[in-house]
């Protein structure tokens, strides 16, 4: 059975929605950072609009993650304008997503309505869908805030009066006080973030370059190991960071506890060192 979609028409749009890929969320511009596309942003959203809509018991999830996928298209046409550009810029938002999904049958009407819906929030879903989107923007801005942008934090604060569901008001409370890499120190066994403490490293790492057992728990208490006697063979980690720059000794374990780099190496970058 043949669809009934111009085949042509799927190829070309498909090729429109990778400029996605291009298009940068003007809004970070304004605090000197740029940390995704718009198609970025829109394949997270899209995941936890299907997370908010059980969160909800909404009875179909699977609309919600595609509208939200589809809710950005027009951005290829007309950009994705931020506050301040919206003051003084009418964007033909409908007609360009009237245009883009035109040639594309039942299909590209089914697309423009959930577009709309989301647009106008005019049904449960679309709800939750716009919900997930400003959600994805504040998971951004608690990035962009841990890693020093504290402008960042005016996207989470003017994202609060938006959010309209208990589940969306439960995540952005979680969200603001978040860790952003707890999910991966988790992984690592480096949760609750000592580094020091972490077994895994106990037994590989530590033992490598530390005095036995005694240097190893006073190492863990003060996030150092004390010098290892040049006569000691010293570990495959330590052997790679022992020298400077200027030639020096360093011993300090810098991977293992969790110091910077540049404690341990100052002029030396890692892929410096690897060469």
């Amino acid at each position: 059975m043949t669809s009934e979609l111009d085949f042509d028409a799927v190829v070309r749009f498909t090729f429109e929605l990778g400029q996605l890929r291009q298009e940068v969320r003007h809004g970070w511009l304004r605090i000197y950072e740029n940390p995704e596309s718009v198609a970025e942003h829109s394949q997270r959203a899209a995941c936890l609009g299907y997370l908010l809509a059980h969160c909800e018991r909404f009875e179909d999830p699977h609309l919600v993650a595609t509208m939200i996928l589809f809710h950005d298209i027009h951005e290829v046409r007309v950009g994705d304008a931020d506050r301040v550009q919206r003051q003084y810029v009418q964007l033909a938002e409908d007609e360009a997503v009237r245009d883009q999904t035109d040639e594309l049958g039942a299909a590209g009407a089914a697309i423009a309505r959930m577009w709309k819906a989301v647009d106008t929030q005019a049904t449960v879903a679309g709800t939750l869908a716009k919900e997930a989107e400003i959600l994805e923007m504040v998971f951004t801005a608690r990035e962009l805030i841990v890693r020093g942008n504290r402008d960042a934090q005016l996207w989470i604060d003017t994202a609060a009066p938006r959010i309209q569901t208990q589940s969306g008001r439960k995540l952005l409370e979680l969200i603001n006080a978040a860790d952003p890499g707890e999910w991966w120190k988790r992984v690592g066994g480096l949760w609750p973030g000592k580094w020091s403490h972490c077994p895994v490293i106990r037994r590989t790492a530590v033992r490598s370059w530390c005095h036995g057992e005694s240097s190893c728990a006073s190492a863990h208490s003060s996030l150092l190991c004390p010098p290892t006697p040049a006569s000691q063979p010293r570990g495959p980690i330590t052997s790679r960071l022992s020298q400077s720059s200027h030639g020096t000794s360093s011993t300090y374990p810098a991977i293992a506890t969790g110091i910077k780099m540049s404690a341990a190496i100052p002029s030396r970058t890692f892929w410096q060192r690897s060469r």
